[in-house]
């Protein structure tokens, strides 16, 4: 099955599942996808939470409800209007920008009444409760999903025979093949793991300027990226790049007042998005094997002798704690997986990742020598606070509340038809992934990933 260019450019190479799509396009409307955090306590961001005044703590946990924002440039925004540094605030996870998102926020040392004065366009922060200590991805379990996919046309019967097919494959499988998305990357300017990839070689130059002027499928800023990418004149650039492009204007700033001083350019970037980029450039390698496996034909939710598996934590769902399959374990291993006790994990390339064995092994050293690359490139000395000792993540991205889609005519236009998903999925999981199984788009721009 033919997979897009702007989909093998970040590692997707093949789909989890063989039945046709339905085409289609997501986000044609932000209430057409709604995300809501859950937390490990149970609590669910959304409308209508009550303010609990009996809690102590110098932190106010919030709701941030926002629509046409990421929560980087939200959250920066928000600290504006509060008159606060950006520190003082805290999240649990990045969300969508094209969404209508809720997600959990903290603000250091203020009040509920100084929250609720906030005035910003299509965000809206509501107090939760006091806390001795602020939210942080730990406390994160994951997201619930309302979808909607606009403008699939076809024959009623023959589109709802390929999404029972789906359905069924994907939970055969125990869930999706658990890619990271699109946003990691960036759809139309996937550019974040490139930068990764120079950083992880300590090639700082070429990160930065692989960042500023990287201009492939963008449309808006080309010309500027573009005008740079001949000039290298960073003054000139500071002046030209629009004012919305706002860590590209914290690079240009201090390349126009330092010279040519490539690893502080990069540190004039909020410390998470820093590390985003090395971490993206993990994510690419990842989704590669992934996909090299699904290739293979080596079943992701059944083990192998060589591959890691990861034991489920108190919730259910897949944790960091891996042990390597052996011919002494494989059969209780994967009666484990089948009761969904474990899951079949691949490594998160570091400095300290030790590869798989077996096949998976193979499929993860082919991978690193077409990339040019090792785990101790990930040992980055000139700037460590960008180093990644690596880690795990499971093969499958497992559901809760996997509702069987909904076919109906599209409210928008009814010459189309549209497809209803409810679906949760843990932390670090994303509903893009879910979606381009069921739509297998040739042009995921267009149809708004």
């Amino acid at each position: 099955m033919s997979i897009s260019e702007c989909e093998t450019k970040i590692g997707l190479e093949v789909y989890g599942t063989k039945a046709s799509g339905i085409g289609g396009k997501i986000k044609l409307l932000p209430e057409d996808f709604i995300v809501k955090e859950t937390l490990t306590n149970g609590s669910l961001a959304s409308d209508g939470v009550q303010f609990n005044s009996s809690g102590q703590g110098e932190h106010l946990v919030c709701i941030l409800k926002k629509k046409g924002w990421d929560t980087l440039l939200a959250t920066r925004e928000i600290a504006k209007g509060l008159d606060v540094g950006w520190r003082k605030i805290r999240f649990a996870g990045i969300k969508d920008k094209n969404a209508l998102t809720y997600q959990f926020i903290s603000v250091w040392n203020l009040s509920a009444a100084e929250i609720r004065r906030l005035k910003i366009k299509d965000i809206e922060v509501a107090p939760v409760a006091y806390s001795r200590r602020p939210i942080n991805s730990s406390e994160l379990l994951g997201n619930s999903f309302h979808i909607i996919i606009r403008h699939i046309t076809g024959e009623e019967h023959e589109l709802s025979n390929r999404i029972k097919l789906i359905h069924d494959e994907l939970n055969a499988l125990g869930g999706a093949p658990n890619f990271f998305g699109h946003q990691r990357f960036g759809i139309t300017r996937p550019v974040t793991h490139l930068v990764g990839f120079h950083l992880a070689m300590g090639e700082f130059d070429e990160a930065v300027k692989t960042y500023l002027a990287y201009n492939k499928l963008e449309k808006f800023t080309h010309v500027a990226r573009k005008i740079l990418s001949e000039t290298w004149d960073y003054e000139q650039a500071f002046r030209n790049f629009p004012k919305s492009l706002v860590f590209e204007h914290r690079i240009l700033r201090h390349l126009s007042t330092h010279g040519e001083d490539f690893i502080g350019a990069i540190r004039a970037l909020p410390e998470r998005l820093e590390k985003l980029f090395v971490q993206a450039y993990q994510s690419y390698i990842f989704n590669r094997i992934l996909s090299r496996r699904i290739m293979l034909g080596i079943p992701i939710n059944e083990a192998q002798i060589g591959d890691y598996v990861v034991k489920t934590n108190e919730n259910g769902l897949p944790s960091n704690e891996a042990i390597i399959t052996d011919a002494s374990n494989i059969a209780r291993i994967n009666s484990e997986l089948k009761n969904k006790r474990m899951y079949v994990a691949i490594p998160l390339i570091g400095f300290d990742t030790i590869l798989s064995g077996g096949a998976q092994g193979e499929i993860e050293r082919k991978v690193l020598e077409e990339e040019n690359i090792s785990s101790k490139n990930f040992l980055i000395k000139e700037m460590p606070e960008l180093s990644q000792a690596g880690g795990f993540r499971s093969a499958v991205a497992p559901f809760r509340n996997f509702e069987r889609p909904k076919l109906f005519r599209d409210s928008e236009d009814n010459t189309f038809y549209a497809l209803l998903l409810d679906f949760d999925l843990p932390k670090a999981a994303y509903a893009t992934v879910v979606l381009r199984e069921f739509m297998k788009s040739m042009d995921p721009i267009s149809a708004g990933f």
